[in-house]
């Protein structure tokens, strides 16, 4: 099926920044899916993976049936792999040759390399706690060294950690009384987690977590680009930054939280380039690793969970039935 892409000229309104004060504004395309619902995860999948599709687009709404899509470069072409999952996706990777996606109510779909094929995870005995029933799957994070993790939880409380060290064979839950919704890897040997007033750091994850000492907020999400270099994010939209691995500084806060707007997730897309997305279609983009920001807020008032960034391009997916492509750098 083949879907056109309009041109929409986007003027994303000022929000005042702590660091600076600077209009975006931003020439965007929208792309349609061919599915309703919820978008809550999008990647582009390296034409050295041997797939004949180049993007894996997923989601589906709180309660119903989740959708994974894939589709060539140009997103002319999109192929539905599944539109009545039981549970809606919110994070996927590719991982020793095969894709997983976290859930809803903490289950776990595995799907080969050319999704023909999709499996569904269950706890064994030994793992299962009763929180896997209630809680979403928020982020998957694959390490070179210490294995994958996922951060789980819901309703700003009660919430998990999962640990595999074998390639999702089985996962290891690490309990907590806080909602976890973000964790990233940081060079050489270190996990981070954060939610719902709490961020922690482990070596070894069954050696035990560390808590570390922060003001009370609601992160919601983390990303290391290196051993030094990293950002956080809250719900109420602050962004914090650390330059050498440990102490972190405020270096971002949106005003007018009245408006609704929060931040979502935030990624480092180059060492420079750094990107934070929210609720009313909140964008703050940073060209000098993370110091100083612009932000604004438009795509259509979309609240905006993901993104992917390629060829200087950036798509963002939310809860509406369209990708939003356009340049950052511009």
């Amino acid at each position: 099926m083949k879907f056109g892409i309009s041109l929409i000229v986007g003027l994303i309104v000022l929000i005042a920044s702590s660091c600076k004060k600077e209009n975006i504004q931003l020439d965007f395309l929208t792309i349609e899916i061919p599915v309703k619902g919820v978008t809550r995860a999008i990647d582009f999948v390296p034409s050295s993976e041997g797939t004949n599709y180049s993007w894996i687009i997923s989601g589906g709404d709180n309660g119903s049936a989740g959708f994974i899509l894939t589709s060539n470069l140009g997103f002319t072409q999109f192929s539905v792999v599944a539109d009545s999952l039981k549970w809606p996706v919110f994070d996927q990777i590719f991982n020793n040759n095969r894709f997983v996606f976290s859930a809803e109510q903490g289950r776990i779909y595995f799907g080969n390399k050319d999704l023909t094929h999709l499996t569904i995870h269950y706890a064994p005995k030994e793992y299962w706690v009763n929180i896997l029933n209630e809680k979403s799957l928020w982020q998957i994070e694959e390490t070179p060294n210490m294995g994958l993790y996922m951060a789980c939880g819901g309703d700003l409380g009660k919430g998990l950690v999962f640990y595999s060290p074998n390639n999702g064979g089985y996962w290891i839950p690490y309990e907590l009384e806080n909602e976890m919704r973000s964790v990233s890897y940081q060079p050489p040997n270190t996990i981070w987690a954060c939610g719902y007033g709490l961020l922690i750091k482990t070596h070894d994850f069954e050696s035990g977590w560390e808590t570390v000492p922060f003001k009370n907020e609601f992160f919601t999400g983390i990303d290391f680009l290196n051993e030094n270099n990293a950002v956080l994010s809250t719900f109420d939209g602050k962004i914090y930054q650390t330059t050498n691995g440990e102490s972190w500084d405020e270096v971002f806060k949106i005003k007018g939280l009245s408006d609704g707007l929060s931040i979502n997730k935030i990624r480092f897309l180059t060492d420079q380039l750094v990107v934070a997305i929210g609720n009313g279609g909140f964008i703050a983009i940073s060209h000098d690793g993370g110091n100083s920001w612009t932000s604004g807020s438009d795509f259509n008032e979309t609240n905006l969970y993901d993104m992917a960034y390629i060829d200087e391009w950036l798509y963002l997916v939310g809860n509406a039935s369209v990708i939003y492509k356009f340049m950052p750098n511009q």
